[in-house]
């Protein structure tokens, strides 16, 4: 058997892991992710495109195949954005300008696009600005919203796979300290809470900040797999240790997503996941598609 019949086969056998693991590959993402397709783009995935809708207040992520909106309140403003304040390295995403930014009592409101969706900070003025900050949102068709255990918000598919979601929410003073902040949901609103008191120091920065990347991130992991051997091994031992592919990226991203600046970052990966986990977040097409914003 040749090398590449021998890749071939693991990537078979280690596709096949992943459906029996609850995982959805769509056929598209099945053929991206064959050795002969492997330069036809799927190491550089295409990025989700965030814009805003003339005439509201609706940012839409549209990832292609679907789409997923948050409504800002206040009213439209071309003159006031909300920009990052003294929070710590690595948390803020944006590029570029803002898409839509909006002003209500005491705060600004604005929605930045990252590549994997849309990230929203708000400026809280002073201390007469309001707690709370309700986001509607449209999801996609048939998936559910759900808070998780680190405070983030899981939105999974009818058939419970991760859509996407919402990073779990920060928020910091003028002094760079923490503000307790926390979400909620309310029907079909996203609802951020900002418990700011007489110690805080304003302006207060905080956000709700979205991605969409999962189906990107499965088909660029079994791109891999089907691709290389040793990189196949390595997962098959990190799925075999937490029970699923989709399950061992939700602990590796969680890991990541709760610390802040590259150093960190990967200190807490590995200790989520092990040194495995470090050497498959040093593959850079898994860690642009699975962890970068």
């Amino acid at each position: 058997m040749s090398n590449r019949s021998k890749l071939g086969s693991i990537g078979s056998l280690l596709l096949v892991t992943l459906v029996a693991s609850g995982v959805v590959v769509s056929s598209a993402g099945v053929a991206q992710a064959s050795p002969v397709s492997l330069g036809d783009g799927v190491h550089s995935p295409s990025k989700v495109s965030t814009v805003a809708v003339p005439g509201t207040n609706i940012v839409v992520s549209d990832a292609g195949a679907w789409s997923a909106s948050i409504t800002l309140s206040g009213t439209a403003s071309s003159e006031s954005l909300a920009k990052p304040g003294k929070i710590p390295d690595g948390l803020f995403a944006g590029q570029g300008e803002p898409v839509l930014s909006t002003k209500l009592n005491s705060a600004v409101v604005s929605s930045y696009a990252t590549g994997k969706g849309t990230q929203t900070l708000i400026n809280i003025a002073s201390k007469t600005a309001d707690r709370e900050y309700r986001f509607p949102l449209s999801l996609p068709a048939g998936s559910k919203a759900a808070i998780d255990t680190d405070g983030s918000v899981v939105v999974r598919t009818a058939e419970g796979a991760i859509a996407g979601g919402y990073r779990a929410p920060w928020a910091y003073d003028a002094l760079g300290r923490a503000v307790p902040t926390w979400f909620s949901l309310d029907g079909e609103a996203l609802v951020q809470s900002i418990d700011f008191d007489q110690n805080t120091a304003f302006p207060v920065t905080a956000d709700p900040s979205d991605f969409w990347g999962w189906a990107k991130c499965i088909a660029t992991v079994t791109a891999e797999v089907a691709a290389n051997a040793l990189v196949a091994g390595k997962i098959a031992k990190l799925v075999a240790r937490f029970g699923s592919i989709q399950r061992t990226f939700e602990i590796l991203f969680r890991a990541w997503n709760a610390a802040s600046g590259w150093d960190k970052k990967w200190q807490a990966v590995v200790a989520a996941g092990g040194g495995l986990a470090g050497e498959i977040l040093g593959i850079a097409s898994i860690k642009e598609a699975c962890f970068d914003s």
